[in-house]
């Protein structure tokens, strides 16, 4: 949770709690935690921090952990997409921020992780969570869509955020919005994610809810 005033008076406390240490956070994530408190605040936080990882003053990882070297070219490409909890810290204190941290043991409560976290699983008839590529980034477009229901109106919002670089997603073309995943560091070239796959995963995820067991 954040308390950010930015009114011309300056801000009266900057507060922060963010997951554990150690933990690997999406740009999204790091945006959920910050703006928990101010949803007005996400689009702001959004540019400021990717003008933070542009200007080297949160470094990157891949999503596997390891870090982006710079002058390689998963620091040209810009491949990195995630940041440590940690170092998300130490930025935020160098800006005059009071941060604490999760206990890890505590990550299972909601008000120790961000809700980003959770939506980047999904359940399966073998009850493993299961993460895929960009679900954080659909949930957020769906959110934002005045038709959270309808793909052509979700399609609308994440088409605008990847024009922005939200999260993940890098750009938008004729094929499709570009975005950032495990191929891309790889082939150091945009994955594409395409209108008919957004129907494709809201249609799989209407259908896994009716087929899911009622709770008595």
């Amino acid at each position: 949770m954040a308390d950010d005033d930015d009114s011309a008076h300056g801000p009266r406390e900057l507060t922060v709690i963010l997951p554990p240490a150690q933990r690997l956070l999406s740009t999204i994530e790091i945006v959920d935690a910050l703006s928990a408190e101010n949803s007005a605040q996400r689009l702001a936080w959004n540019v400021r921090i990717t003008s933070a990882i542009k200007a080297g003053h949160l470094p990157v990882r891949y999503a596997d952990g390891f870090a982006v070297a710079p002058g390689t070219i998963g620091a040209a490409y810009g491949m990195g997409t995630h940041v440590r909890s940690a170092d998300v810290g130490e930025w935020l204190r160098a800006g005059g921020w009071v941060v604490t941290f999760a206990d890890p043991s505590e990550s299972a409560s909601p008000h120790a992780t961000s809700s980003a976290a959770t939506s980047h699983k999904v359940t399966h008839k073998s009850g493993q969570p299961r993460s895929y590529p960009l679900d954080a980034e659909i949930n957020e477009a769906r959110r934002r869509a005045p038709e959270p229901d309808n793909p052509q109106s979700v399609w609308g919002e994440l088409s605008k955020m990847a024009e922005s670089k939200f999260g993940v997603l890098i750009g938008f073309s004729s094929d499709g919005v570009q975005y950032r995943s495990k191929e891309y560091q790889a082939a150091a070239a945009p994955d594409v994610f395409t209108l008919k796959n957004l129907r494709e995963r809201m249609r799989r995820r209407v259908k896994a809810r009716q087929d899911s067991p009622r709770r008595g």
